[in-house]
């Protein structure tokens, strides 16, 4: 498993997992689990806290750590590690041809920050970086991904979880956060471990796409505007409100059968009529998928096409798994359909009442990176 930004500290074993922290713009999300059997865990808190203006961005305030560690308490959390999570535009990650394929040295080391250096956004070099190797191909030159974190992100992280009174851990950027759970959910379902699969992040904001050589993050992709365009779009051709389109929107889904209109009923009409109107962005959306799939495929001819995940706030439009399933030619699901049941599985606490997929990044955090 990956593990990036700041060395992990050493801990025992503990039953209960980290706290996992999605510190995103307009809300923090967070997560724990616990560790029911060898290979079981549970997720077994959840809790989102909205950002009020002035608590968006680097500057912090005392009242913004009190009422999200008030939050978790009420939640029942427990202990004092946090695993706090970055994404961007915070980290920009890098897909690195270096030399050296042999083991991670502090020769390749020193190769990846000076190639990081040259190629990230900004000339600032107070930053804090990472990578990890990429399996060895024929097919492809890249060797490596890079991370890159401003360092005075990670410190306002760093400082907000410490005035929360817990402890900082690990930042860890979200996107690793994703894999470790998307491997670990293939792990219970016994998925082939070396295959090509995926997970498509659908946020209000933003729409991120992680496609995965077994548990290596092989290719991060933004794949524009998230949810929220949606619900505009359907706002302003159907003449309503956006709190009405965005209800309509997760109610009735897309209908992607075609049948006789005459006899459809009322709720697949609304779900044609906003498959008709979004289709121009989930063909986009759907086309970037498949390319990014088949580069992968390309680099790893020998490995089989897996399951693409769906998650966050978007992941539940019914509806959207099948669409894209068609599209790609592979099994397209929301995560939450296979986070259940006992017997080696990743299962969620019934009396939790929240749809998980919002909570993916933070679930992920929580997830250690020694988990069996």
């Amino acid at each position: 498993m990956i593990a990036t930004m700041l060395q992990k500290v050493a801990n025992g074993r503990s039953t209960v997992s980290p706290i996992g922290l999605d510190v995103g713009p307009s809300m923090v999300r967070a997560a724990q689990i616990e560790r029911v059997q060898r290979n079981q865990w549970l997720v077994k808190r959840l809790a989102n806290i909205k950002r009020r203006e002035s608590e968006r961005g680097v500057t912090l305030t005392d009242g913004f750590a009190v009422r999200l560690r008030e939050t978790l308490v009420e939640h029942g959390f427990q202990g004092h590690r946090v695993v706090a999570g970055l994404t961007s535009p915070e980290v920009e990650l890098h897909a690195l041809e270096l030399e050296d394929r042999g083991t991670m040295g502090d020769k390749f080391a020193n190769a990846v920050r000076w190639e990081l250096e040259r190629v990230m956004s900004t000339p600032d070099t107070d930053t804090v970086t990472h990578f990890w190797k990429v399996p060895a191909t024929k097919m492809s030159r890249i060797t490596a991904m890079g991370v890159v974190a401003q360092a005075e992100d990670v410190r306002t992280v760093t400082e907000l979880v410490h005035r929360m009174g817990l402890d900082c851990e690990q930042i860890d950027a979200t996107v690793c956060a994703l894999s470790r759970l998307g491997s670990l959910v293939r792990r219970c379902r016994g998925d082939e471990p070396e295959g090509i699969w995926g997970m498509l992040d659908l946020g209000r904001r933003m729409l991120r796409l992680v496609v995965c050589a077994g548990e290596v993050p092989l290719l991060v992709r933004t794949l524009g505007a998230g949810c929220n365009s949606w619900s505009q779009a359907i706002s302003e051709s159907l003449g309503v409100s956006i709190d009405t389109a965005e209800v309509h929107k997760c109610s009735y889904g897309i209908n992607t059968v075609e049948g006789d209109q005459d006899t459809a009923g009322p709720d697949q009409e609304v779900a044609a009529m906003i498959l008709d109107i979004l289709r121009p962005e989930l063909d986009v959306v759907a086309g970037e998928v498949e390319r990014s799939y088949g580069y992968a495929m390309h680099c790893f001819p020998e490995r089989s096409a897996g399951t693409m995940f769906l998650v966050g706030g978007g992941a539940a439009m019914h509806g959207l798994g099948g669409f894209l399933s068609e599209r790609l030619g592979v099994d397209v699901e929301p995560l939450s359909g296979n986070v259940r049941g006992p017997g080696g599985s990743l299962s969620v606490e019934a009396c939790l009442g929240h749809s998980i997929e919002p909570f993916a990044a933070a679930i992920g955090l929580a997830i250690e990176a020694d988990t069996p």
